[in-house]
């Protein structure tokens, strides 16, 4: 009985979502609707990145309601036009500065402190210049600290060596 109601539930709610989708008026702007697209964005506060070192220039990023919050050096929280985290990954592809996981990405020069959960293995790790902080579980806790290891002799050598 409430595995028929759940399937009520969501073809209801699915119906509502395709409904919606219908009733939403044409771009506006150019023919491919970029134009007024690309006015919408700017209006909202949506940040346009264009390439992958105007990216690398965030110290952090993360996933809030559904769209992608960068965090720059000055303590702003940017709002970048990405819907995923995953389209930020395959443009920061290869770049090494970066620890990425599936809620968060990090530059290396962004942490400030890492803390222990009590009772666990699980690390806070907090960001320089805000009081976020992302949650580092703990099987990834000895991937991240070779990870820091190695970007601060790569990017940071003399601080490596102090």
């Amino acid at each position: 009985m409430a595995l028929a109601r759940y399937f009520l539930a969501v073809n209801a709610r699915a119906g509502a979502i395709v409904k919606l989708r219908q009733a939403k008026p044409a771009p506006e702007g150019n023919a491919a609707g970029d134009l007024g697209r690309e006015q919408r964005l700017r209006t909202a506060g949506v940040v346009q990145v264009r390439s992958s070192s105007e990216l690398a220039a965030y110290m952090a990023f993360s996933l809030q309601e559904r769209r992608v919050m960068a965090y720059d050096e000055q303590g702003q929280t940017v709002l970048l036009r990405f819907r995923s985290l995953r389209m930020v990954k395959d443009e920061l592809q290869g770049d090494t500065r970066f620890f990425m996981k599936g809620n968060w990405i990090l530059r290396y020069d962004a942490l400030e402190r890492q803390e222990l959960i009590p009772g666990t293995r699980t690390k806070k790790l907090y960001l320089k210049y805000t009081s976020n902080y992302f949650i580092l579980n703990k099987n990834d806790v000895s991937d991240f600290t070779a990870w820091l290891e190695k970007a601060h002799q790569t990017w940071d050598p003399e601080a490596a060596s102090q």
